[in-house]
């Protein structure tokens, strides 16, 4: 099985290129490297024994333009697997080996791995993050994609910008809603070098100010998915098909409801969807409405203003959601007693 491995970068330090470069070179399982550069290459990458591309202009996107693209190319190339590196990750040298044996195991078309999260200076926090589960939520460097999938790869050149900041998500629920197959190997052999905040907090060490990344984007694309029609978030998930394929899908998970959404609606398109979109879209978006009401005074009308906003959209999606109504309730008489 002929690999290969895409990593789309942007303006990364070389010294972290090259991490990712040489952790794909050693591979226990041979796999060929392409990179492509989002609008700012660097001369180094282009002297690799690699293919190196670089685009024009920078997209904006989370890399998603140079990733599919770069898995567009390695397709026509004849491969038959592509893995993803986003630019600061690695991995473990057995990665790539650890997945094609998984497939080979069950046949499922798209394989994937855990991730351990490392700080900006490389030193562990959780050599484990549960969290990237196989099947809830899946970090985008830990996919890897058989010829039997090759055909959501048009996802990452077709899904609008505002989704962007949640990439995966949208992809897992773009691979669960089309019924591709999926195996986990429950092993953390991708590094996730991370820029959150919160991974420092749990792990008891400082967060430099380089990892206090604003999330407010991430909340935005959370927000964008609540506010669309059930068609509409049908069609999103179709983004990578034909109109004519994307017109049937859409078709097929409105049958028999044109009502607002409810939970039985959306059980209709998927189950697994439907579990991808509880834990990832609204259960953040409630710790987040929950941590604006709690601290009112720290942020003052503000704090109030973005909770009400989070939970009128929330409640679009999840309209007899009894957290978000309490939370609501908790909204209204803040608003009073102001």
């Amino acid at each position: 099985m002929k690999v290969a491995v895409v990593t789309p970068y942007y303006k990364e330090d070389a010294a972290i290129l090259r991490q990712a470069h040489d952790s794909v070179r050693r591979q226990t399982r041979p796999c060929h490297h392409v990179l492509v550069a989002d609008g700012h290459p660097q001369d180094e990458p282009a002297r690799w024994q690699a293919t190196h591309l670089a685009l024009a202009a920078s997209h904006g996107d989370n890399g998603n333009t140079p990733r599919g693209i770069g898995a567009m190319m390695a397709a026509c190339q004849g491969f038959d697997a592509i893995a993803f590196l986003d630019a600061d990750n690695w991995y473990e040298p057995d990665h790539v080996e650890s997945l094609v044996v998984l497939h080979e195991a069950t046949g499922a078309a798209v394989c994937t791995s855990g991730r351990l999260l490392v700080g900006i200076d490389g030193a562990v926090l959780d050599p484990h993050d549960r969290h990237v589960d196989g099947w809830r939520f899946v970090d985008t460097s830990c996919f890897l994609l058989t010829r039997a999938a090759f055909r959501v790869l048009p996802f990452w050149l077709n899904l609008p910008a505002v989704y962007a900041p949640t990439n995966d998500v949208y992809f897992l629920m773009t691979l669960a809603a089309g019924g591709v197959s999926l195996a986990h190997t429950g092993r953390p052999t991708m590094a996730f070098r991370s820029y959150y905040g919160i991974h420092y907090v749990r792990a008891g060490r400082p967060v430099p100010q380089a990892a206090r990344r604003d999330l407010a984007a991430i909340t935005r694309a959370k927000l964008a998915w609540c506010g669309l029609a059930p068609s509409d978030k049908a069609a999103l998930l179709a983004c990578h098909l034909t109109p004519a394929e994307r017109d049937a899908f859409v078709a097929t998970s409105e049958r028999g409801s044109t009502r607002a959404p409810t939970t039985a609606f959306r059980l209709r398109l998927n189950s697994h969807v439907t579990e991808i979109e509880e834990t990832q879209i609204r259960n953040p978006l409630l710790l987040e409405a929950k941590g604006r009401l709690s601290r009112p005074a720290g942020g003052g009308q503000d704090n109030l203003a973005a909770a009400e906003r989070i939970l009128n959209t929330l409640l679009l999606t999840f309209p007899d959601d009894s957290h978000a109504l309490d939370l609501r309730r908790r909204l209204d008489d803040l608003g009073r007693k102001r």
